[in-house]
């Protein structure tokens, strides 16, 4: 009885469906003729008409205007994490350094560290064909070791210190040399951790003009043996 009962409602609603389409296409399969379309009914649909199909409610605007910023918004993020993953994963490194807390300088085994920051600026990715690292990224570590001069330990500055070490080890070969954007990025940090000392030498040095780098070489070197 079920099973004649579920046949008999799913006929009804053929039926219904049947009728309605008919309705609105003006007659059957077989009539050439077809009838003009009748004036659409009342959103709200007549209630003596038991062959008129429901009609459905429109969303509200407020409610489409939600959907369509929640497929902004989504639409950004996803934006976001392609150039993520497009990126440099040294980019990300950086970033974290830039967010370093005092804590975080405490710890010895942090990642990374200002040593990678300046390998990064001056040494090549690739050993056989010298290729450097794109100049935003370097020019991103210039800014993050200069931020965080007076709270990284292995910049802390005064006699033998760390900053000195690192500078007279990694930094001041490079101003002579490669190319005039890495020699411009030695002489950046090397003026932004100290404030260019008053040497002449110092202060003349031109990442364009030959005949300026070693002086200023002699002339760094000598400053830092006193640091």
């Amino acid at each position: 009885m079920s099973r004649l009962r579920s046949l008999f409602v799913l006929l009804a609603v053929v039926a219904l469906c049947s009728s309605a389409v008919l309705a609105k296409g003006g007659g059957g399969p077989g009539n050439n003729n077809p009838k003009p379309n009748p004036p659409k009914a009342d959103p709200g649909g007549d209630a003596n008409d038991p062959n008129a199909p429901p009609q459905p409610e429109p969303l509200p605007e407020s409610s489409l205007q939600r959907l369509s910023d929640r497929l902004a918004k989504l639409g950004e993020r996803l934006l976001e994490l392609k150039q993520l993953a497009d990126s440099d994963p040294r980019e990300m490194s950086i970033r974290r350094y830039r967010d370093f807390k005092y804590a975080d300088f405490k710890n010895k085994k942090r990642d990374p560290k200002a040593a990678d920051l300046v390998a990064w600026m001056f040494e090549p990715d690739e050993k056989k064909t010298k290729k450097m690292a794109p100049f935003m990224l370097r020019k991103a570590a210039l800014e993050a070791l200069l931020a965080k001069k007076n709270s990284d330990p292995d910049l802390e500055s005064g006699r033998n210190s760390p900053r000195a070490k690192l500078c007279k080890d990694k930094v001041v070969k490079h101003l002579k040399g490669g190319d005039t954007k890495t020699r411009k990025l030695a002489a950046d940090l090397l003026d932004g951790l100290w404030r260019r000392p008053p040497e002449p030498a110092i202060i003349n040095y031109n990442p364009r003009v030959k005949d300026t780098w070693a002086p200023a070489i002699t002339a760094w070197k000598k400053f830092l043996k006193k640091k």
